[in-house]
């Protein structure tokens, strides 16, 4: 959009009347309410926040004028909504994109206590007459009708539209309440986050928040977490062997110095120190998905940062240290997600809406771009220079840790549903028990180039 407020205002109203026109060929009839995703544009002044507002206000009054309910999406923090609260008129609803850290179904999730919408003393002000929905957990795997998707979550306390095929006043007369059933997503288990094999005997695991290591090939684990503050949360881990590593920190309580924070060990976790990670516009980060540590040698090495988004867009920044993770710069990053470092300089990444593979040759300056790979060139871009198995992978593996051609760690997702799912307005049948569904987690190790595999989970 334009950073002229008044352009930009304009763009509202044609952006407003272009939404129309697209429900009503999708047969969307009534009253609707249309939300605008307007993603995260960190690091903004005062000229860009001014020209979101104009937009949004353009964008609300159009639909109002054509006889419809206006709704925005955007992150908490780093869309700024709490600027279109002070609109005339505002968004009549708002979708907020905050994220928990348990990517997991959660029942109790709630609509309120957001950062930056509700920071204020005192209880909720905007948006209080049940307007609101929430984002509140990012992509994780939860397995519906044998079927295992990556969905996100979000808890409802405002405006949806149901598509009937007909106006919804006339729908309503004919439709029986929808039941309240039991149907809940059971995890089986903590989730392990993230792995590495460093021998053919020892590595690590991420398990919630806990940094957990084996020697003898997962028969038995030791708790190696450094000792952080109950507001941090431990985004990732990099170790080179089994004495120097590092942990990333996302820390709440950060005293103006950043959010991020290195842990380094030299003595295989029995002590960590922890120093800031001290960047430009630390605020800019403050909603993250995921992170990850990636250091090739003693002094090299890289944090990846995948920033809360939907799932049409994908947004990251990259930061490197040469000197052990001291000092740290920031280099480009053309998508949200992990980067994997062959050395200093060759580094990949691959993901984004289309799937897509970036290189870079000169660590991080720059990158070039694989349009449409295979599915064969993503595996072979994620193995390296490590030889591919001979077995195959469990069903629902979703990351592989190979440290060579017999020896290798997978995480496997998996989920299985029971019970009767009920179209919208139907009752569950007589005898019949509500759906139900458990996902579980699993840690597999093979040694026979995956033959064969074996649980390890901690």
């Amino acid at each position: 959009m334009s950073l002229d407020p008044y352009v930009a205002y304009l763009e509202g109203k044609i952006e407003a009347l272009s939404a129309v026109e697209a429900a009503e060929k999708l047969g969307f009839e009534g009253q609707l309410v249309i939300y605008y995703d307007l993603e995260s544009y960190s690091g903004a002044d005062d000229e860009d926040r001014a020209a979101v507002a104009a937009f949004m206000r353009g964008w609300v009054e159009e639909l109002h004028d054509l006889g419809h309910q206006a709704g925005a999406y955007g992150a908490a923090c780093t869309s700024y909504i709490v600027d279109w609260a002070f609109n005339s008129p505002p968004p009549d609803n708002i979708w907020i994109a905050h994220w928990s850290k348990n990517y997991a179904y959660d029942p109790n999730a709630s609509v309120w206590d957001t950062p930056c919408v509700d920071d204020h003393i005192g209880p909720p002000i905007f948006w209080t007459n049940h307007q609101r929905i929430k984002q509140y957990t990012g992509p994780h795997d939860e397995a519906w009708g044998g079927l295992t998707v990556k969905i996100d979550s979000n808890v409802l306390d405002g405006k949806v539209v149901a598509l009937y095929g007909q106006p919804p006043e006339k729908n309503m007369q004919t439709l029986s309440p929808v039941p309240t059933t039991s149907t809940l997503l059971e995890n089986k288990g903590e989730a392990v986050r993230d792995m590495h094999l460093l021998s053919p005997r020892s590595g690590w695991v991420l398990l919630g928040e806990q940094l957990l290591w084996t020697e003898d090939g997962g028969a038995s684990w030791q708790d190696l977490s450094p000792q952080h503050t109950d507001s941090a949360h431990l985004l990732g881990v990099s170790f080179l062997d089994n004495k120097s590593g590092w942990a990333l920190n996302l820390d709440n309580n950060t005293e103006g110095i950043g959010p991020l924070s290195i842990l380094r060990t030299v003595d295989g976790g029995k002590s960590w120190q922890k120093s800031s990670v001290l960047i430009e516009n630390p605020e800019a980060i403050l909603e993250i998905d995921s992170a990850t540590l990636d250091f090739v040698d003693p002094l090299t090495g890289w944090i990846s940062i995948k920033l809360l988004s939907s799932s049409n867009f994908s947004f990251g920044r990259l930061f490197t240290t040469q000197d052990g993770g001291t000092t740290w710069q920031e280099r480009e990053l053309p998508i949200g997600g992990s980067v994997n470092f062959k050395d200093a300089q060759q580094g990949w990444i691959v993901g984004g809406p289309l799937n897509q593979i970036y290189y870079t040759e000169n660590g991080g300056e720059s990158w070039r771009l694989t349009n449409n790979p295979s599915k064969d060139e993503i595996t072979s871009v994620l193995a390296g220079d490590v030889p591919r198995l001979a077995g195959e992978l469990p069903s629902g593996a979703v990351a592989v840790s190979q440290f060579d051609d017999l020896d290798a760690w997978t995480l496997v997702h998996n989920g299985s549903c029971s019970g009767y799912k009920p179209r919208p307005g139907e009752s569950i049948p007589q005898g019949e028990n509500p759906l139900q569904c458990k996902a579980s987690y699993q840690l597999l190790q093979t040694t026979n180039g995956g033959i064969t595999w074996g649980e390890i989970t901690p």
